[in-house]
């Protein structure tokens, strides 16, 4: 899949629409290639989740959802689809757990289950 995928997969993942982001994987999108501005779908999802604010999550709450929050779906859906829990932020060199290590536990408990580690990123 080309970057365009990517775009629609990081597109989903920052309007948490998880129908679209469970069906542009299920469609065979690489969920380690970056978008088109070099972001990766992993990173994003986290980071998306941190600074989602009040008033997304009461969106995504009209929307059915019942869960906590953050609560690290996409984050497991990405893994499940091959995403790479060491990718490196190129303009970080911050690794996903890196993103997720002070504000979003349960990212960091998946991605550590996946062999996520800490990688030499400016925070």
């Amino acid at each position: 899949m080309e970057n365009n995928t990517s775009d629609l997969l990081v597109d989903a993942i920052v309007n948490f629409d998880r129908p679209r982001i469970t069906a542009i994987l299920a469609s065979g999108a690489d969920p380690n290639l970056p978008d088109s501005e070099g972001d990766y779908p992993i990173i994003i999802a986290i980071d998306r989740e941190i600074y989602s604010t009040d008033q997304e999550w009461k969106e995504i709450r009209r929307k059915g959802y019942k869960g906590p929050f953050p609560d690290g779906w996409t984050v497991q859906v990405l893994l499940d689809a091959g995403a790479d829990p060491n990718v490196v932020d190129t303009e970080t060199g911050g690794t996903p757990l890196d993103f997720a290590a002070d504000d979003h536990p349960e990212a960091c408990k998946i991605l550590r289950k996946h062999g996520g580690i800490h990688g030499r990123g400016h925070f």
